[in-house]
């Protein structure tokens, strides 16, 4: 096991070999993907971006009405204030409805209004301007309108959440009596949010996992010839958590970290996950709370040891694992940055194994 660390004669059962591997090729990715959620981003989290995208299919003002008229209107977003930093700038625009593209999404039309979002108060309204309320009647003999919400300038960051989104649209019509003004809301059907891909920084020191990137980790392992007649008792990888980590607690109790294979040759240049090929086949699926020694600061992932057999036969299948989080509780614990020492580091993450060989002429 070359440089492999040795302790012998475990209860007389022959030589037990532990071996520890520092990880020879290591990096983060970007999942991809969108989000269809109960809470709508816009702005800078993680040095990453977040836009969001919203359809209305079904406009309630009665532009049918004699001598109706737009009068003002405004998009009104509840906010989630358990998010949210340094008072963004929000723009509203109306956009093509195409839910399932990568980032950046469609790209935005006419500008329909923006405003500062102090995020200090339960509801916060964007007003459309001038020219949006020439549009407002068009919308309504639509199948269906699509709208976006990003931040215009500055890095601030914001959540709304999708079930209170809704137009407020303030008209006038002519009545029994006169002139009549009305209010009208229609809500939001649908949305989803896209974050720009993560940058990872190779030689920093850093790889991680989670965050509001949801970043996964691409890790190999070098394994020397493992002999075929040994018991392996233990097959597990290590993240070594650096001091400025988010530490698992008690509401990661369900949340898991996955582990699947991956299958073809990869560079540690890669950005995202769609640059690797990873199969959908879990090897290991822990509890995150569960994986986590305090005493040593680390995630300890156990594999199947099946997975070394292979890799110890066929070298060339050895590419390495993808590990993700999965199942996280809510968004506030999806924010947390598990920040893993990379190879480059003092602390990388090592694969462990120990087997126990069975002594010539015993059996």
């Amino acid at each position: 096991m070359g440089a492999s660390r040795l302790a012998r004669g475990a209860k007389g059962l022959g030589t037990t070999v532990r071996a520890v591997r520092d990880t020879d090729r290591d990096t983060y990715v970007d999942p991809g993907g969108t989000d269809s959620s109960t809470v709508l981003f816009v702005g800078w989290q993680d040095n990453v971006e977040a836009r969001s995208f919203f359809e209305v299919t079904t406009w309630q003002f009665p532009d049918t009405l004699p001598g109706f008229q737009v009068t003002s209107a405004s998009l009104l977003l509840g906010h989630d204030l358990s998010f949210g930093s340094r008072t963004p700038s929000v723009s509203l625009h109306e956009t093509t409805w195409t839910p399932g593209l990568g980032w950046p999404g469609p790209p935005a039309g006419t500008l329909l209004g923006s405003r500062i979002d102090s995020l200090d108060a339960a509801e916060f309204s964007i007003p459309l301007n001038a020219g949006a309320l020439n549009l407002i009647s068009g919308w309504a003999h639509a199948s269906a309108t699509g709208f976006s919400i990003q931040v215009s300038t500055g890095l601030g960051f914001a959540a709304y959440r999708t079930s209170t989104v809704r137009f407020r649209v303030i008209y006038s019509h002519t009545g029994v009596s006169g002139a009549v003004e009305d209010t009208a809301f229609s809500a939001v059907a649908q949305g989803y949010f896209l974050r720009s891909p993560s940058t990872s920084a190779p030689g920093s020191g850093t790889i991680v996992m989670g965050g509001f990137a949801r970043s996964g980790l691409a890790l190999r392992f070098p394994i020397d010839s493992i002999p075929p007649a040994v018991s392996i008792e233990e097959a597990s990888i290590v993240l070594n958590l650096l001091s400025d980590s988010a530490i698992p607690g008690s509401p990661d109790s369900a949340s898991y970290v996955e582990v699947r294979r991956i299958v073809a040759p990869w560079v540690e240049s890669v950005t995202t996950k769609a640059e690797i090929t990873v199969q959908d086949t879990l090897l290991a699926r822990v509890s995150l709370r569960g994986s986590y020694q305090s005493g040593s600061s680390t995630l300890v992932i156990h594999i199947p040891a099946t997975v070394l057999r292979g890799w110890s036969a066929v070298p060339s299948t050895n590419e390495g694992v993808y590990l993700s989080l999965g199942d996280l509780v809510n968004h506030d614990r999806e924010f947390q940055q598990f920040r893993i020492g990379s190879r480059e580091s003092a602390a990388p993450s090592t694969l462990h194994m120990t087997f126990t060989e069975v002594p010539p002429g015993r059996f």
